[in-house]
């Protein structure tokens, strides 16, 4: 088929021509093919494109090889090129905190960009991303300006970026001392500081356990979840409810638009406010893949009910995924991007084929309506996924289905609630206090259902 024949005569070209991006990352990925000659052959195709009928999918196909291949390739200047392995005395590198810290096995944990590298008297100008992995608890931000001094060591990035990244690991915070700070990004250094003011309103109000719990599905803070909440939900199909996704973006969205509606601002400023607010809690959240491609739809979406034309919802997933891989096309093999994508999916493309074959609305009766296009959703996104959970982990779940329809309304009443104590936590203190209990009682039901799905007979089995 041409690429004109395409463009003309199918209305979701995107999908076609994202399909043909991804074999090309798997082509090259599994044959791992020089760069120029596939650029050449990418560029003799798109050529060919302009003039004549030239199959344009082929040029897409190409476009992903060479992205791929593109995207392994590290510049002189890069530290990993600079450094040597085997040296024994220990590096200086001075550069700035790229990524927000997490902690983890009593390590402090975050993404270093290098500017300098020192060894005795040699002195180098570097860039290129490290791993720092700190013992104990450093106390470090986003955008500080650090000085570390360390041994540097090659780990396998994953998803395969540049194939083997470097790894600094302290053994104490005195190996990392603060320069300076405020380097990075201002919005995003601006997120990241509301984020931590945000979480502090949570453990003000809320039990540790409450507002882990809530950091995780508001926030997506995830790292104080009691790990036995986390294995029930894990079993049970509701984990995903602890990663900001489409889901919570949605409701985030909701809410949004809800609040902008009472204080009378006008539709067209509404959508825009709208769309800067999703992009700022994407930042927020920590901008995994998932949130990206929830926020990248949700504001095409916007777009389209702003210029009054209905977008296609494949074309409008299509260019999300796009996105995310022209940015890095490794994040293809990345179990979160295949888990988020194929969710979606599977509902836009058999949630309605579901609908129709219950004939669900013919149904009179709004409450079991309501049940069974809840019952359709979670059976489309399980049948969509499930193969993806049973290869990565080894899990197959029974009960996700029955479980989601239970959890999934909650989990919306519950960041609903999270939201409006966030709100009032900090401009109306006294009416916190009100809404706190209230969300108290949703987490401990969350909790409390996931757990009664875990325990039932063969709730889920591991695979071997």
């Amino acid at each position: 088929m041409s690429g004109r024949a395409i463009l003309k005569n199918n209305p979701r070209p995107l999908v076609f021509f994202l399909f043909c991006y991804c074999l090309g990352i798997i082509f090259s990925s599994w044959t791992r093919s020089p760069f120029f000659p596939v650029y050449c052959i990418c560029l003799v195709f798109f050529v060919l494109s302009l003039f004549f009928e030239a199959p344009l999918l082929f040029v897409f196909f190409f476009l992903g090889a060479v992205s791929f291949e593109n995207s392994k390739t590290v510049p002189k200047c890069h530290i990993m090129r600079q450094a040597s392995f085997s040296q024994k005395k220990p590096y200086l590198v001075k550069g700035v905190v790229a990524s927000e810290p997490f902690i983890k096995d009593n390590h402090e944990i975050f993404f270093f960009t290098a500017q300098v590298l020192e060894n005795g008297r040699i002195k180098k100008n570097v860039c290129g991303d490290i791993l720092v992995k700190i013992k104990s608890a450093g106390g470090f931000h986003y955008a500080d300006e650090l000085v570390l001094t360390g041994h540097l060591k090659p780990y396998f990035s994953y998803p395969p970026k540049s194939g083997y990244s470097l790894m600094m690991r302290l053994e104490s915070p005195f190996f990392a001392l603060r320069s300076s700070e405020n380097k990075g990004r201002l919005l995003k250094r601006s997120a990241l500081r509301q984020k931590a003011s945000l979480r502090q309103v949570f453990r003000r109000y809320l039990s540790e356990s409450a507002a882990s719990i809530l950091g995780a599905m508001v926030l997506g803070e995830r790292k104080g979840v009691s790990p036995l909440v986390y294995e029930h939900m894990k079993k049970t199909g509701t984990a995903h409810l602890l990663v900001i996704s489409g889901f919570h973006v949605g409701v985030m969205a909701f809410a949004c638009i809800l609040a902008l509606k009472l204080a009378g601002i006008r539709r067209e400023p509404r959508i825009f406010i709208v769309i800067f607010f999703l992009f700022f809690y994407c930042l927020l959240t920590g901008a995994s893949v998932s949130t990206v491609r929830a926020t990248i739809m949700a504001v095409f979406l916007m777009l389209g009910d702003f210029l009054k034309r209905r977008p296609d919802i494949y074309n409008s997933l299509a260019l999300a995924a796009f996105t995310i891989l022209w940015a890095c096309p490794g994040h293809f093999f990345n179990i979160g991007f295949q888990l988020s994508f194929a969710s979606v999916f599977s509902i836009v493309f058999i949630y309605p084929k579901i609908k129709t074959f219950l004939r669900i609305e013919r149904c009179k009766i709004k409450i079991l309506r309501f049940l069974s296009e809840g019952l359709a959703v979670s059976l489309s996104a399980w049948l969509g996924t499930m193969g993806l959970i049973a290869y990565y982990f080894k899990l197959f779940s029974f009960v996700a289905v029955a479980a989601n329809l239970f959890i999934v309304p909650l989990a919306a009443l519950i960041t609903l609630s999270g939201i409006t104590l966030l709100f009032t936590g900090s401009f109306l203190p006294p009416l916190a206090y009100s809404i706190a209990p209230a969300c108290e009682f949703l987490v401990r039901l969350l909790v409390e259902g996931c757990a009664f799905f875990y325990r039932l007979p063969l709730a889920y089995i591991r695979l071997s």
